[in-house]
């Protein structure tokens, strides 16, 4: 099979997907050389402008590895523990996953 440049599949496709799904606010662009030469991820946000994997608040860098992780070992029909999974969240999130079926807390 020949694959012309603008048919090549992408490779984070799954990842864009189901990182959209989670973390709204961003939308992973790919990989790029940070100033030092060292490649990272960099994520657009929706009003415009881009923002590196370095710069973003700690409950969205823990959402990323886990993201990735599921995709890869395929974890889609599994159980998974989380400890402590508020440590990093913004108040408006905590009470997201604490409030069940958006009645007040």
């Amino acid at each position: 099979m020949i694959l012309m440049a603008g048919d090549a599949p992408d490779s984070l496709a799954r990842y864009r997907t189901a990182l959209a799904a989670v973390l709204p606010e961003l939308r992973l662009r790919g990989a790029q050389l940070d100033d030092a030469g060292v490649p990272c991820l960099v994520f657009d946000r929706p009003g415009g402008g881009t923002v590196d994997v370095h710069h973003l608040s700690d409950s969205q860098k823990q959402i990323f590895p886990l993201v990735a992780t599921v995709l890869r070992l395929q974890l889609s029909h599994s159980i998974i523990l989380l400890d402590m999974p508020e440590l990093h969240l913004h108040a408006a999130d905590q009470s997201r996953i604490y409030c069940t079926h958006g009645r007040a807390c």
